[in-house]
């Protein structure tokens, strides 16, 4: 099943915010046509334009990067053209047809493998807004070996560009591996990779999912360096984290809640874990200590009190067994 972003008209004006330092490049809004969002691919050496490449609109508040939802394809003369986004604030990843260049995510001076340092608009309600040009890099990859950190048995894992829901593994580009790992295809940026071990960190998992370098937190993760034509080799050693668990029921009397409970970054909002047991109504996720998180089931009622996730209570996760029951 794929899940697709509606397109239709957006109300918010039209803004630009940088999170790179120094003057941004100057965005045109012209009233011609509504509610248009376009940008120009090009090879970053020659300049030449480059048709086929999928540009993918991400709005901010996804917790991953679900690339089922808006895109637009570069014709002919390099240009992509986003028609009527939904009201909100976006971020672009482009996916190259060509496997010379890497993937990327849009900054405001060339292509990043950071997210926080992807250029991020609002669509406009009328007129055109004109992105930066988006320069295709050529790819590199990276490589390594996927271990338990306690007892470097080797263990299988998801590699993704973001964090991403395993249960929609197809939204966000990712590899397997089971002991080693291969992502070829990226652009020559700084990554910050997401590790979500086998069982998606849910009670049959072994180790609990990480950021590149063992991190909890996407803002604290240490960026894998890829060099174009070149493979940079990045071991990751999983720690087995704290098992989280606890009754999978929540709602009202008589309107029982049931599905997979997610275990949110308190931060980010990021996903790192997900316990997929709706028939057992219990559920177990291991976590890495050290962070907060929410848990929700379904996404939508959260521990505790049944809030969303935006005023649900954050959970620190410490080093010992907890039972956190709905």
């Amino acid at each position: 099943m794929r899940r697709r972003l509606p397109l239709v008209a957006a109300t918010a004006a039209v803004l630009l915010t940088s999170l790179l330092p120094g003057p941004a490049p100057a965005l045109a809004a012209e009233p011609s046509e509504p509610g248009l969002v376009t940008t120009v691919v090009r090879d970053a050496r020659t300049g030449a334009p480059v048709p086929g490449v999928t540009v993918h609109a991400i709005a901010a508040e996804d917790r991953f990067a679900d690339l089922w939802g808006a895109r637009a394809g570069s014709d002919a003369a390099g240009v992509a053209t986003f028609d009527g986004l939904e009201p909100g604030r976006y971020s672009f990843f482009v996916q190259p047809g060509d496997t010379a260049y890497g993937m990327q995510w849009l900054g405001a001076y060339g292509g990043t493998g950071d997210r926080d340092a992807a250029l991020e608009v609002t669509a406009p309600a009328t007129g055109v807004l004109t992105l930066p040009d988006v320069r295709l890099d050529a790819a590199g990859t990276v490589t390594g070996t996927l271990t338990e950190a306690a007892t470097g048995t080797p263990v299988a894992a998801q590699v993704s560009v973001a964090s991403m829901d395993p249960l929609w593994q197809d939204t966000t580009p990712n590899v397997y591996g089971t002991g080693r790992y291969t992502f070829t295809g990226l652009g020559p940026y700084g990554w910050k990779l997401f590790f979500m071990p086998d069982g998606t960190a849910g009670p049959t998992a072994r180790v609990a999912a990480q950021w590149s370098g063992g991190a909890t937190d996407r803002r604290r993760a240490h960026p894998i360096r890829v060099v174009a034509g070149q493979t940079t080799t990045a071991d990751q050693r999983l720690r087995a984290g704290t098992v989280v668990s606890g009754s999978a029921v929540g709602g009202t009397p008589g309107q029982p809640v049931l599905g997979p409970v997610y275990a949110f970054h308190a931060g980010t909002h990021e996903i790192m874990a997900v316990s997929d047991t709706p028939d057992s109504l219990r559920y177990a996720v291991r976590l890495l200590p050290g962070q907060r998180v929410k848990l929700c089931l379904g996404r939508t009622w959260c521990y505790p009190g049944g809030a969303d996730l935006d005023h649900a209570a954050a959970i620190p996760i410490g080093r010992r067994p907890m039972v956190v029951d709905f």
